[in-house]
């Protein structure tokens, strides 16, 4: 589970740029940059899911005002 998780993927990378010389940071940014890419389609599904969907209306009670923006009364 180590070499799935941001926290674990961020630390492989760390250790591999400082103590490695950069020479085995491929799988952890490429997990990363998976964790990045999978983040963004979840972010564009849930406003396309969301925009989708009809604004609540709320009835305005008698006395409160119309659509006019001036309150009766």
């Amino acid at each position: 589970m180590h070499r799935w998780n941001v926290p674990g993927l961020t630390t492989d990378l760390i250790k591999s740029a400082v103590y490695f010389d950069r020479r085995s940071v491929g799988w952890p940014a490429g997990g990363l940059a998976a964790w990045a890419v999978a983040g963004v389609v979840g972010l564009l599904t849930a406003a396309l899911v969301r925009g989708r969907r009809p604004a609540a209306r709320r009835p305005v009670p008698a006395g409160q005002g119309g659509d006019d923006g001036h309150p009766d009364g």
